[in-house]
């Protein structure tokens, strides 16, 4: 009977250390997965800074220009600039 124990409870002990092993297996590669789409998002954060720093150049450029050319002032005021 003793022995009976000493086996399920072995195998138990057996069967918890293969799902933490399993787990870890697991989260692994999602975690790898994770890391590169979070350097992908940086990527993606950078070039929209660079694409905001461009149009506010335009805007500036455009806002120069339309203080020299009152169509071109009308049409920005028509459009919310």
């Amino acid at each position: 009977m003793l022995w009976g124990f000493g086996i399920l409870f072995g195998g138990m002990g057996i069967l918890i250390g293969f799902v933490i092993w399993d787990r870890r297996t697991t989260v692994a590669p999602v975690a790898r997965a994770l890391k590169e789409k979070e350097g992908e998002i940086e990527e993606l954060k950078k070039r929209e800074a660079e694409i905001e720093k461009r149009e506010r150049g335009i805007e500036e450029i455009l806002r120069d220009y339309a203080q020299k050319e009152p169509r071109l002032a009308e049409l920005m005021k028509a459009k919310g600039f």
